[in-house]
Formats: structure tokens, sequence, C-alpha cells
């Protein structure tokens, strides 16, 4: 899937790429995914709000700690958020972790953020740093991405201006894709409802601990 990108990426430094990993994911994957109530956990779904979501239990859940549907069709108007360790929705999105681990010697995930909020400026973490490189793909809608050539070398967080003007500022469109190495700042701005995927790569975690990748072929043991 980004083999093209192996040397790029080894570098450690930010660049962007135009249709370069089309037909990744989609909204009607997407929305097959969120209707699936185990992989909604409380663990793995985040809200960028500050509200508290209650439920009580159902019957038949093995898991009570799931998001009901009806919570989850009220937040998506209204909020974004981002679902983590999606590194297993579908075999491309784990072809590429299982490349990313080797090509950053580190551990990788997938978190696909969601935005089907109308454009603003509000929504989103604003300028900020990570401490892990990360991939990131535009799977539906457009986003605005920043990143300046600044690396915070001693702390990790958020701020409201950057008194440069950024390296790269370009609209990602399905299939565009940017990479930021850790601790690059950086700012992500939804133009239209938005759909897209990061891979983070966290070089300090323990290598030898990282997910296995092998995909079950179905078709194969079918015959």
């Amino acid at each position: 899937m980004i083999g093209h990108l192996e040397e790029k990426i080894k570098q450690l430094k930010p660049f962007h790429e135009v249709d370069s990993i089309p037909d990744l994911y989609s909204w009607t994957e997407f929305e097959n995914l969120i209707n699936l109530r185990p992989f909604m956990t409380s663990k793995r779904v985040n809200i960028l709000n500050k509200e508290t979501y209650k439920w009580d239990n159902a019957h038949w859940m093995l898991d009570v700690n799931t998001f009901p549907p009806v919570i989850i069709q009220d937040i998506l108007p209204n909020y974004m958020g981002y679902l983590t360790d999606c590194s297993r929705i579908n075999s491309k999105v784990n072809t590429i972790c299982a490349q990313l681990d080797v090509f950053t010697n580190a551990a990788s995930d997938a978190h696909m953020f969601f935005n089907l909020v109308n454009h603003n400026e509000e929504q989103g973490f604003g300028i900020h740093s990570d401490v892990s490189h990360n991939l990131i793909v535009q799977v539906e809608g457009s986003t605005r991405m920043e990143v300046w050539d600044i690396v915070d070398k001693d702390e990790i967080g958020n701020i409201k201006n950057i008194p440069t003007d950024p390296i790269i500022d370009v609209t990602l469109n399905p299939g565009d894709l940017v990479f930021v190495p850790k601790r690059y700042w950086h700012k992500a701005t939804s133009k239209t409802k938005r759909l897209s995927i990061s891979f983070p790569c966290q070089p300090d975690l323990d290598i030898s601990k990282i997910q296995q990748r092998y995909w079950i072929n179905v078709a194969k043991l079918v015959g």
C-alpha cells in the first residue's frame, strides 16, 4: 500500500502527496463500523467535548461499556471525534500499519477522525504537536493541513499561534496525505464534512509487543 513512501518516511521530515492512497475507506464502511456496537467502546470512542455520557445496561450485552446507537446518532451532527484501535478495520488499513511498523521501527495504530459538523474553526485540536509520527490520509471530504518547520523538543501540547508561516499549507482531498514527524507543530481544519485516518507511529514503545498484522483470508479457506 505505501511501499512508494518508504524512503520519504524514513527521512522523518514532513511531506505532502496528492492522490497517493485512494479508496482506503468510505462513508459506507464507516456507517457499518459505528453500528457495530461491540466496537464502540467507551475507551475507543473519543468525542471532542466535555460531556459525560451514561446509559442503562441492555439485555444480551457482553460489554456494557459500549455507546448505544441513539447517542452516537446525536453526537455525529454536533461534535468532531475520533476512534482509536482501528488498525484492523479493513485489510488495506492493516497493511499500512504493518508497513509503518517496519519503516519507522515503531508501534503503529490507526485513528479514524470524523467530522459531520458544518465547518467550524473551533472543531479540532488547534495547533499542536504529538509524541508519535503521523501519516494522515484523507478518506472523504476536504481538510486544510498546516505543518510548521518547528520541532517542540521540550513538551507536547497546544498553542494558539506560531510566529512563522507553515512549510506545508494544503487542502487534502480523498487519497491525499501528509506525513508529520513527532513533535512537529501542525493543525488540521475540516473544510467540509470529513473522514480521515491518522496512523500514529510511536517509537518509544516496546517494538516486540506490536500487534499481529496477519490478515485472515476467508476466500482462500473456502476455496
